[in-house]
């Protein structure tokens, strides 16, 4: 999870996305479960971006950011990586 976790999640964003603009093939930005529109209103990230800028915009702007970012990433062939709440929805699938 990016957000919801501390008053500083509209920063730690910002430069997670600057780290994957600037390093594309080296930073791979894995969603989280709290990276959702629902979540995040109810969790704090729609309130932080309220307070902090007046207005939704900056939210709407990165919960459709969310909306890209990949459920997964392997790496070399050897090292899967995932959110660790999709491990029980993986589960399932055995």
């Amino acid at each position: 999870d990016y957000v919801d976790r501390g008053l500083y999640s509209v920063e730690t964003m910002s430069i997670l996305t600057c780290l994957k603009l600037r390093y594309p093939e080296r930073v791979q930005l894995v969603r989280g479960n709290h990276e959702s529109r629902a979540v995040t209103q109810t969790y704090g990230f729609y309130t932080e971006c309220m307070k902090k800028y007046g207005s939704a915009q900056v939210w709407h702007y990165f919960t459709d950011l969310f909306d890209y970012l990949t459920l997964s990433v392997v790496i070399d062939n050897m090292i899967f990586c995932v959110h660790g709440d999709q491990i029980k929805v993986m589960d399932r699938f055995r």
